[in-house]
C-alpha cells in the first residue's frame, strides 16, 4: 500500500524530483494531457473536467494519508494537487484543442499563482490534511480567467479609465466579482445588477458603489433606475439577450458596451435609434476562439497589469461556500437559491 499510495502521491515519482518538484509534477501532468488530443475536439474540456474532478476526489483522502507517510504538513511529493490546478486551467479549452502556446500560458500561469499564494489559496491551504493540500490549487487553477477575461474585456477593449462609471451585469458571478474588484482598483467606479439583493449587498463589500435587482431587463423601470446611478461610460455584460437592449438605454453618449456571455439568450431588439444618437459601440468578445498571437497578448496584459493587483491583496477572487460531499443535494439547493456570490466547492469527508 505504501508504495502504491507514494507512486500515486508523487504522480509516478514527478514529486520525487529533487529540484522544484511542484513545477516538475505540473509539467507531469501536462504530458499526460496529451493523449487528450486523441479525443474529438468537443470532448476536450469536458475529459479534462472529469480528470480534475477524478484527481480532487482521489487527493483529499490521499493528502491525508501523505501527510502521515512523509511526516510533515503538505509533503513537496505530493504533488496531485498540482494536477488538479492543470487540468482546471484546461477545462476552458471546451470544443477544440488547445495550441502549444495555450498549454504553456495554462503552464506558467498556475504555477505562478500556486507560488504566490493569492486569497483565497493561502487561507485554504491552513486547511486540515488532504484539504489544505488541495484546495489551495484548486483556487489557484480557478483565479486566472476571471480576472483576465475582466481585464481584457475592460481595460484592453474598451479602454477604460479612471474615473469612470463601469456597469457590470450578473455582477455576482465569478467574473463579475473579478470585475468589481479590478475597476475600484483602477479609480473607475463600479455599479451592476443581479437577480436578488443579497448579491448586491456581497458585491458592495467588494467595491459595488450601487446596483439595481432586475427581474426584467425590458422594465422600463429599471432603465430609469440605472440612469439614476450613471452616466454609464463602460457595459461590462455577462448575461446578452434584452440585457444588450438595457445597455444602449441607460449607456451614457460614446458609450462602450462589451458584451461576454448569452446567459440571456443570443438574440434582441436593439434599438438603433439609441444606437446612432448616443455614437455607441457595441462589441463580442470571446477568449477561446483567438489566435495564438492575441492570447499571448492577453497573457502579457494581465501578468503586467493584474497579478501585482492579485500579489498585494488589493484584488482577490471570490470563493463561497464548502458543503461535504454526502451534501451534494444540499448544493445544487444553494446554488438554485441563486444567492450564490462566488464558486461552491464540494469536499470529501475523511471517511
Amino acid at each position: 500500500m505504501n508504495r502504491l499510495g507514494d507512486a500515486v502521491a508523487s504522480f509516478f515519482y514527478f514529486g520525487h524530483s529533487p529540484v522544484a518538484p511542484g513545477t516538475i509534477g505540473t509539467f507531469g501532468a501536462l504530458l499526460f494531457s496529451l493523449p487528450l488530443f486523441l479525443l474529438p475536439p468537443g470532448a476536450y474540456g469536458w475529459s479534462c473536467g472529469f480528470l480534475a474532478a477524478l484527481f480532487l476526489v482521489i487527493g483529499i483522502p490521499l493528502g491525508h494519508w501523505a501527510e502521515e507517510f512523509y511526516g510533515r504538513k503538505d509533503p513537496q511529493p505530493f504533488v496531485v494537487d498540482e494536477v488538479v490546478g492543470l487540468f482546471i486551467c484546461l477545462i476552458r479549452f471546451d470544443g477544440r484543442h488547445p495550441t502549444w502556446i495555450d498549454l504553456a500560458l495554462a503552464f506558467g500561469f498556475f504555477r505562478l499563482f500556486d507560488v504566490l499564494k493569492l486569497p483565497p489559496a493561502r487561507q485554504l491551504e491552513h486547511l486540515r490534511g488532504g484539504y489544505g493540500i488541495m484546495l489551495d490549487d484548486v483556487a489557484a487553477g480557478s483565479c486566472v480567467e476571471v480576472f483576465a477575461t475582466a481585464h481584457d474585456a475592460l481595460v484592453t477593449q474598451a479602454g477604460l479609465r479612471s474615473g469612470e462609471c463601469v456597469l457590470i451585469h450578473a455582477v455576482g458571478s465569478g467574473v463579475g466579482t473579478a470585475a468589481v474588484q479590478l475597476v475600484t482598483a483602477l479609480g473607475a467606479r463600479a455599479i451592476g445588477t443581479t437577480r436578488t439583493a443579497s448579491k448586491l449587498d456581497a458585491a458592495r463589500e467588494l467595491g459595488l458603489d450601487g446596483g439595481v435587482v432586475v427581474s426584467d431587463p425590458t422594465d422600463r423601470q429599471t432603465s430609469a433606475q440605472l440612469a439614476e446611478l450613471g452616466p454609464i461610460d463602460v457595459v461590462l455584460d455577462l448575461v446578452g439577450g434584452d440585457y444588450v437592449a438595457l445597455d444602449c438605454h441607460v449607456a451614457a453618449p460614446q458609450a462602450r458596451i462589451m458584451v461576454v456571455g448569452l446567459l440571456a439568450g443570443a438574440s434582441t431588439d436593439l434599438p438603433m435609434g439609441q444606437l446612432l444618437r448616443k455614437r455607441l459601440t457595441v462589441r463580442g468578445t470571446v477568449l477561446r476562439a483567438r489566435p495564438p498571437h492575441e492570447k499571448a497578448a492577453v497573457a502579457r496584459a494581465f501578468e503586467r497589469e493584474v497579478v501585482p493587483l492579485l500579489a498585494d491583496g488589493r484584488i482577490a477572487p471570490v470563493s463561497a461556500e464548502t458543503f461535504d460531499l454526502s451534501e451534494a443535494q444540499d448544493a445544487y439547493d444553494r446554488l438554485a437559491t441563486n444567492e450564490v456570490v462566488g464558486k461552491v466547492t464540494l469536499v470529501m469527508d475523511d471517511a
